[in-house]
């Protein structure tokens, strides 16, 4: 990334959000289908479990494809999801985040 979209460069989304596309609005049946299927299969976790660990790939796969991204990490938390975005910009002690 030479410039930032701010100052001219590529933007990282040429699309926007679609609308109504997060929230627990979008939960329902089918999210506690799948739930019930990690707690019965005993796979809570990312790589490993009883089971058959693969829904977090399905997911994060799921959402790469509708929002349109290179990427999609799933995280347990927006604390998890904060230390990852301060580790993927090498934020450091005394960087100020904006």
């Amino acid at each position: 990334m030479d410039k930032l979209a701010l100052y001219g460069g590529k933007p990282v989304r040429e699309r926007p959000f679609p609308p109504k596309a997060l929230g627990v609005s979008l939960a329902g049946g089918e999210e506690l289908k799948e739930l019930a299927d990690v707690v019965e299969e005993r796979s809570p976790f990312r790589h490993y479990g009883l089971g058959n660990p693969h829904k977090v790939e399905d997911f994060e796969k799921s959402v790469r494809e509708s929002f349109g991204c290179k990427y999609a990490l799933a995280v347990s938390s927006g604390s998890a999801a904060l230390y990852c975005a301060m580790a993927a910009i090498n934020a450091g002690p005394g960087d100020e985040v904006i």
